[in-house]
């Protein structure tokens, strides 16, 4: 189907769009495109910031409660990046 087929199908059938209606349509698809894209690209950048302060808050509550018991003596866990003994 070539690209105009559509429009010619429609004027075809009875259709009383002109070709400034048709030009008006067009520009009105154009136009919600770009706001489509643009929201798209928006809610992308606000998933990502979202999830990388869902990643640190999920991070920072791990390393308060990393406590574990390995064999007979309590050893603390100490999570990685602290320096220093745990006594």
């Amino acid at each position: 189907m070539a690209k105009g087929d559509g429009l010619n199908h429609a004027r075809a059938a009875g259709s009383h769009l002109t070709d400034d209606d048709i030009a008006k349509m067009r520009r009105i698809q154009r136009r919600n495109l770009v706001i489509g894209v643009v929201l798209g690209i928006v809610l992308l950048v606000l998933g990502f910031f979202a999830g990388r302060a869902i990643r640190e808050q999920h991070d920072a509550s791990q390393d308060y409660s990393a406590v574990a018991v390995h064999s007979l003596s309590a050893r603390v866990f100490v999570p990685l990046g602290v320096t220093g003994e745990v006594e």
